[in-house]
């Protein structure tokens, strides 16, 4: 019985913590990668249609990523003036914001998102992804793992980190991917 009970323990904590992205309190580097109003629209994920984001512009270096809760139609997303709202303002819906910026090492991309409003579970820290942009109207994330325990004060040695490993084949430093299709 107790070696059942540690099992189940062990399976859950498998479940709760998979596919969980890096979390850094620095991002890879500052914002200076210009927006690009072609990555502008409604995204859904490539096999789960309940996973959608709105891409807008929230200056000229970072974007507006808005995760929309499932059920939401485009009738819903367009006419929703909570999604319109700036990065200070106290979110009203279930919709989770982010504000994100493109940062390049070598010849890869990489996404730092930070959570914003009331309902931010560690709105202090940047979520990692490493983004390819395949055409204009699809969109290929990979997670940095949360495998890596390292701690950085500051992005200079977070980026060093990242090309350090970035096309090094090791299998714990990406996780899951996902694809996003631009649906208009």
């Amino acid at each position: 019985m107790k070696s059942l009970i540690t099992l189940l323990v062990i399976i859950f904590a498998a479940i709760l913590f998979s596919g969980c992205p890096y979390s850094s309190t620095v991002p890879v580097d500052k914002p200076d990668i210009k927006v690009e109003s072609k990555y502008f629209g409604i995204w859904s994920d490539a096999k789960e249609t309940n996973n959608r984001i709105l891409i807008s512009k929230f200056n000229d270096f970072e974007y507006r990523i808005a995760q929309i809760p499932f059920p939401s139609t485009n009738e819903d997303l367009e006419g929703n003036k909570d999604l319109k709202k700036s990065r200070n303002d106290k979110e009203t819906t279930d919709t989770i914001i982010y504000i994100g910026h493109i940062s390049k090492i070598k010849d890869f991309y990489f996404l730092n998102l930070i959570q914003t409003g009331e309902n931010a579970f560690s709105a202090s820290e940047y979520d990692i992804y490493r983004i390819e942009f395949i055409n204009n109207n699809e969109i290929e994330l990979t997670e940095i793992t949360s495998n890596i325990k390292e701690k950085f004060d500051n992005s200079g040695d977070l980026k060093n980190y990242i090309e350090k490993y970035m096309d090094s084949g090791i299998s714990f430093f990406y996780g899951a991917e996902t694809t996003y299709i631009k649906e208009k």
